[in-house]
C-alpha cells in the first residue's frame, strides 16, 4: 500500500478494480481478452485478500450475494441496503467471540481495536451531530477507526449524511425501476458493473472510512457519475 495513504484506500481501489476486471471478463468474447481480464481479476483479488483487512474480506464474501440481488428481477434492488445495514450488527457480537477469530485469521487490526475506533468515531459524531467537525475552526477530534457512515456524519453532520445516503438510495431505486428496460441492451453490463462497484465500496465502508483519502472520494464520485449517466 506504499502508493496509498491508508490501507482502506488500497482496498477501495482494489474493490473497484476487481469489479471492473471481472465485468469486462464476462462481457468480452475474445478468448485472449477474457483470459487477460481474468488474470487481472485474480491478481487484484489476491492483493485485496493480502491486505488482511476485515472490511475487505467482508466485501469479498458478501458482494457475490449482493450481485445476485442486483441481477435478479424478482428481488428488489433496495434490499441491498437492508443487507448493508444488517452488516453493522457484526460489531454487536461480543469481543470474546470475535477476537479469537480475528487473531486466528491474522487481520491487521483486532476486533477490540475496531470497536474502540468505532466508539471514538461515534463520540465525534454525537459531539458535532448537526454540522460536523469540518465546519469548526479547529478540532482535536480524530476520525481514526471510523466507518463510512460515522466518518461522513462526524465531518459534515447528520443532515449531510442523510442527504448523501438518500441520493445513493434513490439511485438504486431508479436502477431497480428501470432494469427491465436496459436488460439485454448494450448498456446492461456497464450499468451492472458500475452499480456493483459502488456496492463493493459501500460494503468496504462498513468497517473503513474510505473517504478519509480524497482520491478515493473522487473515485467513488466518478463511479457514481458513470453509473448514473
Amino acid at each position: 500500500s506504499a502508493t496509498f495513504d491508508y490501507t482502506s484506500s488500497l482496498c477501495a481501489f482494489l474493490c473497484v478494480s476487481c469489479v471492473l476486471s471481472i465485468g469486462l471478463f464476462a462481457e468480452k468474447r475474445n478468448v485472449l481478452k477474457k483470459t487477460s481480464y481474468f488474470v487481472i481479476f485474480c491478481l487484484n483479488l489476491i492483493c485485496l485478500i493480502l491486505t488482511m483487512s476485515f472490511s475487505a474480506w467482508l466485501a469479498v464474501l458478501i458482494c457475490p450475494f449482493l450481485f445476485v440481488i442486483l441481477k435478479s428481477k424478482k428481488i428488489p434492488v433496495i434490499s441491498i441496503f437492508f443487507v448493508f445495514a444488517l452488516l453493522h450488527l457484526i460489531f454487536l457480537i461480543p469481543s470474546s467471540v470475535m477476537e479469537p477469530i480475528f487473531r486466528t485469521v491474522g487481520f491487521s487490526e483486532g476486533f477490540s481495536e475496531t470497536i474502540l475506533g468505532l466508539k471514538n468515531a461515534t463520540d465525534a459524531f454525537v459531539s458535532n451531530i448537526w454540522f460536523g467537525k469540518a465546519l469548526l475552526p479547529s478540532s482535536e477530534i480524530t476520525l481514526e477507526g471510523a466507518n463510512l457512515a460515522l466518518g461522513i456524519g462526524a465531518e459534515l453532520g447528520i443532515f449531510a449524511l442523510i442527504i448523501i445516503l438518500a441520493i445513493i438510495i434513490l439511485r438504486f431505486i431508479h436502477l431497480g425501476a428501470f432494469r427491465k428496460y436496459y436488460n439485454g441492451s448494450n448498456v446492461e453490463m456497464s450499468v451492472k458493473i458500475t452499480a456493483f462497484a459502488l456496492i463493493a465500496q459501500m460494503i468496504l465502508g462498513v468497517g473503513e472510512y474510505i473517504f478519509a483519502d480524497l482520491p478515493i472520494f473522487y473515485l467513488f464520485v466518478s463511479v457514481f457519475g458513470v453509473c448514473t449517466s
